[in-house]
């Protein structure tokens, strides 16, 4: 951390802003596990919260720090074994059984707005019982309906919202006022 306040005193002393990318990115599972989050939430308060020894403010109040991205990079829509981690695909399916759920609300409905070429509700798929797969995106591209792809694009991107919308609220509270993006 000190290197990161030491840095942004020399870019300001240089009329040169700052842009920190808060997360390495490889842990696509920092967009809905809530215990990594809440350690994402803690290192981000304890590096923007302390006081510069070089500028006397923190950097949350410093405003060449323009921009703050909180987690470089996204691959859900491409994971593959090169990401550093193991995606927790058992609770990304019970979110998009929850998120398909609230959307259509009866498997009958889901049925139907899935129904084009390819292959849209499986026979052994349900919303009652929560057994919707969802399979990796370039995977779906490929054998579902253009229905159910574009609803698993749109649950990943929610999830993705969701996650900005928080840490973005939470930086806001700690003060920082420049601008915010969730991935590049």
């Amino acid at each position: 951390a000190d290197n990161i306040r030491y840095a942004v005193h020399k870019f300001r002393e240089n009329g040169i802003y700052t842009y920190l990318a808060l997360n390495d990115g490889g842990d696509l599972n920092g967009y809905f596990d809530k215990e990594l989050i809440d350690g994402q939430k803690d290192g981000i308060e304890k590096l923007m919260k302390q006081k510069s020894e070089y500028t006397g403010i923190p950097l949350a109040e410093d405003n060449s720090v323009a921009l703050l991205e909180f987690m470089p990079g996204c691959g859900f829509y491409y994971y593959k074994p090169l990401v550093l981690s193991t995606v927790d695909e058992q609770s990304l399916k019970a979110m998009f059984n929850e998120y398909l759920k609230k959307k259509y609300g009866t498997d009958a409905k889901l049925k139907k707005a899935w129904s084009g070429d390819g292959v849209g509700l499986n026979e052994y798929e349900s919303l009652s019982g929560g057994t919707v797969n969802l399979d990796k995106f370039s995977l779906s591209n490929l054998v579902y309906t253009k229905e159910r792809t574009t609803d698993v694009r749109k649950f990943y991107e929610q999830v993705q919202l969701d996650y900005f919308d928080d840490m973005r609220a939470f930086v806001r509270n700690l003060g920082y006022k420049g601008l915010c993006t969730c991935n590049s």
